[in-house]
């Protein structure tokens, strides 16, 4: 028996059930970087080591030249940069086959075209970022070349009083299947509005969407954001441009610059905003609509069950996508009722005016089966434990889809707490309600 009471927080990016019907537990993940591990597994099966990650030469030498990053507290694509900046070159040089999680420990097979195994070896890194194992090769690497990530998880600081629920709980992880959702990362966790920014994109409502992703208010307070937000809206641009942090807000900044330097010609910013990122909202919004479909059919279908061995793959929607082909009525039916209900149409996936807008469409598992490779319980201080996880997913696939099974409504206030210190539930709570005002006052729609 599945569980649909979930949050606000969570329905606003589709996640509208759970499949463990069991209570919440109480716990805290992500207190250090080390809480959370991510090796990724390479397409022959090779996992990734922490310990001592080795790259095998293929027998092809090239130009390219693929090593082994580890990083800790840093995304993808600054990593990337700082290796750039340090050698010289464009970042269209480097060729990685996925983004790992920034708040995390991180270990990925990259390649970089032109540079010596040993330039890259002697390079002077910051301490959270590590080369190992570089190696000549014929072939780059394209996005998708591997198999799938290993997790390493710890949540802290769970009641020992829990322990009978913890061991019911983790007694289903290992029988059931868990819907296949994109997780909290795919939207944003503090500021849940990259599939909004992607569906408006979609609409070519585009003055809207760059003011939203601009000006949208964050589950975390900070009066000198929240002044510069409220500028922009007002259009007092040059002002909110001299307040903003540009190192931890480059793309805003930018997007800033151009909307004087263009005078509000939308069309225009929105050709200066990096191709990727564009990419990145409009496959937000098509992670979320998947997010509601997916629930959808579990919620309302009697021919679906959480334990059922089959693979079952369900479209991701896209301009390609045909609602009666192949596919059984209660699927054409629930994607033909979520797209009324969102006032969009599959041609508006595509975009010629700015390609990366256009998606095609495609599938995925409606399911995902973690591969556990550990489940341990260990003692803290003042009555407490910690659950630790290791497991194995699919590429593509959100480590934090099974963290939420276990926490349920209570997983973002255990990550705010720890990284922007939010002590107070109350404030998330009225921080949250602020954000969906704001929304319904930019006339957005929220199926929540």
């Amino acid at each position: 028996m599945v569980r649909c009471d979930v949050p606000i927080i969570d329905r606003l990016i589709g996640l509208n059930c759970w499949v463990l019907d069991k209570p919440a537990i109480n716990g805290v993940i992500r207190k250090y970087y080390e809480d959370f591990i991510v090796e990724e597994i390479l397409p022959d099966g090779t996992i990734l080591d922490l310990s001592n990650p080795v790259l095998k030469f293929s027998g092809l030498e090239g130009l390219f030249t693929h090593f082994i990053l580890i990083k800790k507290g840093i995304s993808n694509f600054d990593a990337i940069i700082t290796i750039a900046d340090k050698l010289g070159i464009p970042l269209s040089y480097f060729f990685y086959s996925g983004n790992k999680d920034k708040d995390a420990v991180t270990v990925q097979r990259v390649a970089v075209w032109g540079v010596p195994p040993e330039t890259l070896m002697h390079l002077d890194l910051p301490p959270n970022l590590e080369i190992r194992s570089p190696i000549r090769e014929l072939r780059r690497i394209n996005i998708g070349d591997h198999k799938g990530n290993c997790f390493t998880i710890l949540i802290r600081d769970i009641d020992q009083i829990n322990n009978e629920l913890l061991a019911e709980i983790i007694k289903e992880l290992r029988q059931k299947k868990l819907l296949n959702y994109f997780g909290y990362q795919r939207f944003g966790i503090i500021r849940p509005i990259t599939h909004i920014v992607g569906k408006l994109l979609l609409l070519r409502r585009y003055k809207e969407a760059i003011l939203i992703y601009l000006t949208a208010p964050s589950l975390i307070s900070d009066e000198k954001l929240t002044e510069i937000r409220e500028e922009i809206l007002n259009g007092e641009y040059k002002s909110a441009l001299k307040k903003f942090p540009k190192k931890s807000l480059q793309y805003e900044w930018e997007i800033t610059r151009n909307i004087i330097r263009f005078k509000e010609d939308w069309i225009k910013v929105l050709k200066h905003v990096p191709s990727f990122l564009l990419r990145i909202f409009a496959e937000a919004y098509q992670g979320y609509l998947f997010n509601r479909l997916i629930s959808k059919i579990l919620y309302e279908s009697n021919e679906y069950s959480v334990n059922n061995s089959e693979t079952r793959l369900i479209p991701l929607i896209g301009y390609e996508i045909n609602q009666s082909r192949n596919l059984p009525d209660y699927i054409s039916n629930a994607i033909r009722e979520i797209l009324i209900d969102e006032g969009i149409e599959t041609h508006f996936f595509k975009n010629r005016y700015f390609p990366p807008l256009s998606l095609r469409g495609g599938k995925r598992p409606m399911f995902l089966k973690p591969n556990f490779k550990e489940i341990t319980t260990l003692k803290q201080p003042e009555n407490k434990l910690i659950l630790k996880l290791r497991f194995c997913l699919g590429k593509g696939q959100y480590a934090t889809i099974v963290i939420r099974e276990i926490l349920k409504q209570n997983i973002i206030y255990s990550q705010l707490k720890q990284k922007y210190q939010l002590t107070d539930l109350n404030l998330l709570k009225r921080n949250l309600n602020n954000f969906i005002e704001f929304l319904r006052k930019m006339g957005i729609d929220l199926a929540v």
